[in-house]
């Protein structure tokens, strides 16, 4: 029986960790704030931004929530699952007592899932504040005033929105880009990766792996498709939103969490996590290399054959002189 490794656990490093990430989030959000948005104008002609006015059909914050949620919750049965079937050579203790393993790793890709999601926001923040891109209801909500259409291409800079309700005013500069695209794409891809790379055949589970992954992968295509019938984002805006968000989730996983590669951050190495160097990390080094080396052929030959079309030129003129 092979002995533990017993490591002890700090709870006020631990809370002092997730104050800092939380101080951090709130600064990606107070800073563009305190700088201000880009006050942008639009053209007489511009019907993408005459939209109809809808309410959210997933509020940000309940969608916020749910995710949180879901980053501790799978995590923390799938660990769970993880130890009754694998044996643990290590254990975890604060003060006199035991912690259980699973709640310990739940927590640990709780952490990394926070920390992409700080990543995430603060994109967001900066490029909806820097760009100043306006929503799809801008007319409606902003009514702007105190400006002639002298011909419909011109260009409005000078006007007023009359808009009431100050709050939905200011949003309607905040079009690029989606920050329910790119949050729910961020948290959807982070939990594949996470499924995949945990959920080994040996698993009780594995076989939910896949419908897990494509329900989380539809469910956040669905937010992004009611951002765009909700008319608050263009459908560009939700794009970068869904590269953003794919993006950040896996350089989350690979570099930050250690799922995708040998370099494995979580005090235990379980053999799911080595799925992703194992296959996927060779297979495209295959397919790079075979890429550069039908280049360098393509090459050579179109060199080969504009060699012998020369040489066909200068016996030609030989012969002809």
């Amino acid at each position: 029986m092979t002995s533990q490794k017993i490591f002890r656990l700090n709870p006020l490093a631990i809370l002092c960790n997730f104050a800092t990430l939380y101080g951090v989030a709130f600064l990606t959000v107070l800073i563009p704030e305190a700088f201000g948005v880009r006050q942008r104008g639009f053209y007489c002609d511009d019907a993408s931004i005459q939209h109809p006015f809808y309410d959210h059909t997933i509020p940000m914050g309940k969608m916020t929530l749910a995710i949180l949620a879901l980053f501790f919750v799978i995590p923390l049965l799938i660990e769970l699952l993880v130890e009754r079937s694998e044996s643990s050579s290590v254990s975890y203790r604060w003060w006199k007592f035991s912690v259980p393993t699973f709640l310990v790793q739940a927590l640990v890709i709780f952490g990394y899932a926070h920390i992409g999601l700080v990543l995430q926001v603060a994109l967001t923040q900066w490029a909806k504040y820097g760009f100043g891109r306006l929503r799809p209801h801008f007319m409606d909500v902003c009514k702007p005033t105190g400006y002639v259409c002298a011909e419909p291409s011109q260009y409005i800079t000078n006007y007023t929105c009359s808009g009431t309700d100050s709050h939905q005013v200011y949003e309607t500069r905040l079009s690029f880009f989606s920050g329910h695209s790119s949050t729910a794409i961020y948290a959807a891809v982070f939990l594949a990766i996470y499924l995949e790379s945990r959920l080994t055949p040996r698993n009780l589970l594995a076989g939910a792996r896949r419908p897990v992954q494509i329900s989380l992968i539809l469910a956040a295509l669905i937010v992004c498709a009611t951002r765009v019938t909700d008319n608050f984002h263009h459908p560009s805006d939700v794009v970068v939103g869904i590269a953003s968000g794919l993006a950040v989730a896996v350089a989350t996983a690979s570099n930050l969490a250690g799922l995708c590669s040998y370099s494995l951050r979580p005090v235990r190495e379980p053999e799911g996590r080595r799925i992703y160097a194992k296959f996927i990390t060779p297979n495209f080094r295959r397919i790079l290399i075979t890429a550069v080396t039908k280049l360098k052929n393509n090459v050579q030959l179109a060199q080969t054959i504009a060699g012998n079309t020369d040489s066909e030129e200068d016996r030609k003129h030989r012969l002809e002189s």
